[in-house]
């Protein structure tokens, strides 16, 4: 009734609502068409796309409010607990794909740039920039071209390392979610085997000693110390 009184006075302001926590599943009725809705798929997990088995209640809450709806807004959180470069941007590519065939008035995504994620996963936030731009892109050509690009020569152990994270996350069922807490990752996938573990940060290692440009070691370095940092925390966790 308010969004009814609100386009009699000012037809062309939009107000905005946030389908959020417990308010995420949409009404059975249509949404006045002046109204846009910031659905928040909260619940979904970003070990699979929106239509795995975990995102499936989540998925048909975005179709229900991309039916009722005129225009709305996705809000996602992609890049929370990106301190553990979790591989997210398979994932990413696949819903890019799906939102942009749905009546999108805006896309946001909380990332965060800090506590070491601007360095660990530096990697998923520049591919999922590029896809922003085109969602068909290959997002194995684009993983090689960021670490050539930023690491030169230490490329190769970077890529080592990069192929270890992305290997034992796929290879585990457990869902992901924006309050994963890096320590326990760390722990979870690369220190649960002593063989992984040691192939992990060898390859880091590896990596800034073969740096062979400033900037290129400098993140290399800045990677080992926050995993480094990581792995300490799990050790003492895993201890107890």
């Amino acid at each position: 009734r308010v969004a009814r009184e609100i386009k009699k006075i000012k037809p062309e302001f939009r107000p905005n609502s946030l389908a959020y926590m417990n308010c995420t599943m949409p009404p059975p009725i249509q949404i006045e068409d002046n109204i846009i809705v910031g659905y928040v798929p909260s619940s979904s997990s970003l070990k699979q796309d929106y239509l795995g088995d975990t995102n499936a209640k989540a998925w048909k809450w975005m179709c229900e409010w991309n039916d009722r709806c005129r225009e709305w807004t996705n809000w996602e959180w992609w890049g929370c607990a990106a301190q553990y470069p979790r591989p997210v941007h398979v994932v990413i590519r696949k819903n890019l794909e799906l939102l942009s065939k749905m009546k999108l008035f805006r896309f946001k995504t909380e990332w965060i740039h800090k506590e070491g994620a601007e360095y660990t996963s530096g990697i998923e936030y520049w591919i999922f920039t590029k896809l922003l731009w085109n969602v068909d892109q290959d997002v194995n050509a684009l993983r090689d071209e960021y670490l050539n690009k930023t690491f030169r020569a230490a490329a190769p152990e970077m890529k080592k390392f990069y192929d270890i994270v992305r290997d034992t996350w796929y290879a585990d069922s457990a869902p992901s979610f924006s309050y994963d807490n890096p320590s326990r990752l760390t722990g979870y996938y690369l220190l649960s085997d002593p063989k992984t573990e040691s192939a992990a940060f060898a390859a880091l290692s590896n990596a800034v000693a073969a740096a062979d440009h400033p900037v290129s070691k400098l993140m290399a370095e800045k990677i080992l110390e926050t995993m480094t940092g990581f792995a300490e925390k799990a050790r003492k966790s895993m201890a107890r």
